[in-house]
């Protein structure tokens, strides 16, 4: 980048998923990008911290990430910041830049939503409630996971060995019902603060099935923020429409890192 600087993105998923779930995206960002190096922080009881308890607020939920963060980022040493998070990472990614707007240059939000610009049925589409329900309670992680993906992808080819590999994820941790739910009703609660003092990028897809794009609108809107929407991926963009994405993130970067 024209500073000099190594420019770092956290990278921040969703509901019920972990750094695994990004796939292939942060490397193919790490190659597009000179100079630019992803980190990763899951959420308290998943993925590298599935050992420990689901807190039921976002608030806690960001307080708790960023006493990690701050030990990586003193490891990772000099360098700018940007967040990049998807669905409820997006909310914790808000939140985040609201409380400590310090931390970050920029925010990149994908997919996400808060109670006080969306409807409830907008912000969990009705459509999908009963895959919701048989991936919650199957016992099968691989049937398990090809229910998400037949909710949150459109333009995925072979769901079944995405499936089996990502059934992989949870051969340790398991399916933490419970854990989930505290996510969901994290996210539920989740209200965007009044204004965001730093540069925020959102990205939606237009065919969505989980979440209504116009939540996206919606938070862009408030936000007086940039908005760019895809118009044929689902709701997990960074699997379906990888390269798109990056893209999208390095013009991003290159308009306000540079």
């Amino acid at each position: 980048m024209g500073s000099g600087l190594t420019q770092h993105f956290l990278f921040i998923r969703g509901l019920a998923r972990d750094r695994r779930h990004w796939h292939v995206m942060p490397e193919l960002l790490e190659n597009s990008i000179s100079g630019a190096e992803v980190h990763f922080v899951d959420f308290p009881g998943f993925g590298t911290e599935f050992d420990r308890n689901s807190p039921c607020t976002i608030k806690e939920i960001v307080e708790d990430m960023r006493t990690r963060w701050l030990t990586l980022k003193t490891e990772a040493c000099v360098g700018q910041w940007s967040i990049v998070a998807i669905s409820l990472g997006g909310m914790a990614a808000l939140e985040w830049a609201s409380r400590y707007p310090g931390d970050f240059q920029s925010a990149i939000v994908i997919n996400s939503s808060a109670r006080d610009f969306s409807p409830f049925y907008y912000r969990f589409r009705p459509g999908v409630l009963f895959k919701a329900l048989r991936a919650l309670l199957t016992r099968n992680a691989a049937l398990r996971e090809r229910f998400i993906l037949e909710m949150t992808t459109n333009l995925q080819g072979d769901l079944e060995n995405r499936a089996k590999e990502w059934s992989e994820f949870t051969r340790k941790s398991g399916f933490p019902i419970s854990k989930i739910l505290n996510q969901l009703l994290a996210g539920a609660r989740y209200s965007i603060p009044q204004g965001i003092p730093i540069p925020v990028l959102v990205l939606a897809s237009e065919k969505d099935n989980l979440v209504h794009p116009n939540c996206s609108r919606a938070l862009a809107e408030h936000l007086s923020a940039e908005l760019c929407v895809h118009s044929d991926a689902g709701h997990d963009l960074p699997i379906d429409a990888p390269l798109w994405l990056v893209d999208q993130i390095k013009k991003w970067a290159v308009k306000h890192h540079c």
